[in-house]
């Protein structure tokens, strides 16, 4: 019995999937990383998604998917999002065909994740509409919302979730109910009949109609403390029994739905929100009484939200305490493939050592005198070529699925400057940080073909492309291949194969 159709789970993200299920897009596209990976893996597992290596192609293959006028998914967790912004952006402008959801998971707190986003301000810098669920039990309703939204304006909508709304339980039963179906036709484009001035212009009208909808449910409670909330605080917040308004969409906000429900008293207004306070200055721009929030100090300034703390703190006019954070353990075992490879780097006096994200970003934590530069999947080859131009010569350490992800473009950028840098690939078949998922130099599968990592590095100009097995450089055999290296430092790259077989590829 696969998990999605285990009776007794129900999370978020069982429920997210459900409800893209329910709307049978034409095309459902996830990039793997936290607080997104299960929810994908539900979709994959019936055949209703497929793993996609980039996030910009993920948003891409979307937009392409929707030209029909059919619903498009791209699925990717917030981090990721920094990768698709310059197509995000230019879909803002240009339209789509059909509707396309950009289902993007934030991390408060940063527990899976190297930094804390707020999508909401990305969908504002972004000029696209932005739709987040009132909490879990209201995820099928905001699809639908934002599918409308997306089909009635051609534009992409963001459509924001959370690690604790996937992880949290729900009660909604997602019905499979009428599929999205198709949006209404406009052949050819509008947007295309102007210049890009006028695309602007038309884009900026779009957006005044949608601030005129509303977006946002107001719930009659006790009114000694008013809430006003988003996303999953607004769906702890329920349970509190307050007079509250919670809001769906986030960008553009509902300003005058806002204004009016903080007018109606000068009651304290809390304020519960994931990330920014977009809510929060939304609230003190109509408020005549108090507002507690992050810039108030009584929400914590980062991380998921204890509700119910914070609310009775608040009734008591004080400060509820920010939880002790607990930092994560990291452990040898996560790198172990890579053998001395680390100590190997010290003892040559190769550093620093750059670091891609993912399984090899465990090695910062480990081992920060050794390999202190890490910033994001698929840095790591460009990090060490600014290294290199400095010190003659650098080494990046690098994940197969980062090479794949963004690392060729580091790559390119070493050939065409004959960067002395040495690039080893830690090639275990997966996206092992995220849970095992495939990407493209994954085992392939009946109408599928494997992209060879050293064959790629061959064919952009890497003249030494060398293999070691896993078995080999936890002998120690790897130190001599580097210091030869060392003696004539080019462009090089190394291919540790460290594969396991997955569960990709037992199927």
């Amino acid at each position: 019995m696969s998990p999605a159709s285990k009776s007794d789970e129900n999370t978020g993200a069982h429920i997210l999937a459900a409800g893209l299920r329910a709307l049978r897009p034409g095309y459902l596209g996830v990039v793997p990383g936290r607080p997104i990976t299960q929810a994908g893996r539900l979709l994959v597992e019936t055949g209703d998604a497929r793993w996609i290596t980039h996030e910009a192609v993920a948003l891409q293959m979307a937009l392409g998917a929707a030209a029909d006028g059919s619903l498009a998914v791209a699925m990717m967790k917030q981090v990721g999002l920094n990768a698709a912004m310059d197509v995000a952006s230019s879909s803002a402008v240009h339209r789509s065909g059909g509707a396309v959801l950009l289902i993007v998971g934030d991390d408060p707190g940063a527990f899976g994740s190297d930094v804390e986003g707020d999508a909401r301000v990305f969908a504002g810098a972004l000029e696209l509409p932005s739709i987040e669920p009132a909490g879990v039990d209201d995820i099928p309703n905001a699809l639908r919302i934002a599918a409308r939204l997306s089909a009635e304006n051609r534009l992409p909508v963001i459509f924001r979730v959370t690690t604790q709304m996937m992880a949290a339980p729900g009660k909604s039963a997602v019905q499979n109910g009428a599929p999205f179906g198709k949006a209404p036709a406009v052949a050819p484009l509008e947007v295309w009949t102007t210049d890009p001035q006028g695309q602007r212009i038309r884009l900026h009208e779009t957006l005044k109609r949608i601030v005129k909808e509303t977006a946002c449910d107001v719930i009659e409670g006790k009114k000694d403390l008013r809430i006003v909330a988003s996303g999953h605080p607004a769906g702890l917040a329920r349970a509190l029994g307050h007079e509250a308004l919670f809001v769906r969409r986030a960008q553009p906000l509902p300003d005058a739905e806002i204004a009016a429900f903080v007018k109606r008293s000068s009651a304290p207004i809390l304020v519960l929100e994931d990330g920014q306070p977009l809510l929060e200055r939304a609230v003190i721009a109509s408020a005549t009484g108090p507002v507690l929030g992050r810039l108030s100090g009584h929400v914590p300034s980062y991380g998921p939200l204890d509700v119910g703390t914070i609310a009775g703190a608040a009734l008591k006019g004080e400060i509820a305490k920010l939880p002790e954070r607990k930092v994560e353990a990291f452990s040898a075992d996560d790198i172990q493939g890579l053998g001395t490879l680390y100590t190997d780097l010290k003892e040559l006096d190769l550093l620093p050592v750059v670091c891609d994200a993912g399984l090899c970003g465990v090695a910062p934590y480990l081992m920060p005198e050794i390999a202190p530069l890490s910033y994001g999947l698929g840095s790591a080859i460009g990090t060490a070529a600014g290294v290199a131009v400095r010190r003659g010569k650098a080494v990046a350490i690098i994940g197969d699925m980062g090479f794949f992800h963004a690392g060729i473009v580091g790559l390119l950028q070493v050939v065409r400057e004959q960067a002395p840098v040495l690039v080893v690939v830690h090639d275990n078949g997966v996206a092992a940080y995220t849970g095992g998922q495939p990407h493209v130099g994954s085992s392939a599968r009946q109408g599928e073909r494997q992209v060879d990592i050293a064959g790629v590095a061959t064919g952009v100009g890497i003249q030494q492309v060398q293999r070691i097995t896993s078995a080999q450089a936890k002998r120690g055999e790897m130190k001599s291949m580097i210091a030869a290296w060392k003696a004539n430092p080019i462009p090089a790259v190394i291919v540790l194969d460290d594969r396991v077989k997955s569960e990709h590829e037992a199927r």
